[in-house]
């Protein structure tokens, strides 16, 4: 196991306009508009807890893989998306309109673990070696 994140870690990016379309319900916001996941949180059950909560009627929860931080960013900042993420991207901490909300109004319970690939010749297993070399 690399790290475990408790749900207060996890926090929802997204623009203020956003927020306030959704009439600032926290349910809503997650309902309407499209979310971008770390690879480790997008088949996590943290995020099918949350996904489940979030289903109003017949609507379908759509959620994205990202791997590029970067890419996402401009997405949230530009876009109709929100970000589901255990820390706070830094271009998007310098920008006034983004807010980040915590997850307290789902009162979800749910704790992240964050594991290393099983499979041996991962990219992100090489990446975690090659860090962990350096400290």
């Amino acid at each position: 196991m690399l790290r475990k994140s408790q749900k207060e870690a996890i926090v929802i990016c997204c623009r203020k306009q956003l927020y306030e379309h959704a009439e600032k319900n926290l349910l809503k916001l997650l309902n309407q508009f499209p979310w971008l996941c770390d690879p480790v949180l997008y088949k996590s059950q943290f995020i099918r807890d949350i996904e489940s909560k979030a289903t109003i009627g017949a609507n379908r929860i759509n959620i994205r893989w990202m791997e590029n931080s970067g890419f996402c960013d401009g997405l949230i900042q530009n876009g109709d998306y929100i970000g589901l993420t255990d820390k706070l991207p830094e271009t998007c901490q310098s920008t006034p309109d983004i807010i980040f909300l915590q997850l307290d109004e789902l009162s979800m319970t749910n704790s992240c673990y964050f594991y290393k690939s099983k499979a041996h010749g991962s990219i992100l297993n090489r990446f975690i070696d090659a860090i962990e070399k350096i400290y």
